[in-house]
């Protein structure tokens, strides 16, 4: 298992200082990159290539999404991506018809984040 430093801090405020929290600082986070939306029908599959050099990232990685078409709310969520290889697929649940924007990143096993990818799928 990766190693993790943890701290017990808090947040001094004009209004005195916070309850202390454990703030995790991850020795690796996954890396994401070249997304790209193999069909925008009424589920968005998307693929991407992904590194965890803690490998631990797993065959059925959480990969989160944030989703907004037309002028509508976002929708948030989460969906199982499959790994193969050096990269992961997913079905994203389209909400709308028209131009939707989409971010997305994924957790591995420590549920750590990667970094977060952005793109307009028409």
């Amino acid at each position: 298992m990766p190693r993790r430093e943890t701290d017990r801090s808090s947040l001094l405020t004009p209004t005195g200082r916070t309850a202390p929290v454990t703030v995790v600082i991850p020795s690796h986070v996954p890396v994401i990159s070249q997304l790209k939306v193999a069909s925008a029908q009424s589920m968005l599959d998307v693929d991407f290539a992904a590194v965890d050099d803690g490998g631990d990232l797993g065959d059925l990685p959480y990969v989160w999404f944030t989703i907004r078409c037309g002028g509508g709310e976002p929708t948030v969520g989460v969906v199982k991506g499959k790994r193969t290889g050096g990269n992961v697929r997913a079905s994203i649940p389209r909400p709308a018809a028209g131009a939707c924007d989409l971010q997305l990143r994924a957790s591995d096993a420590q549920k750590i984040d990667s970094n977060t990818l952005t793109t307009r799928v028409p």
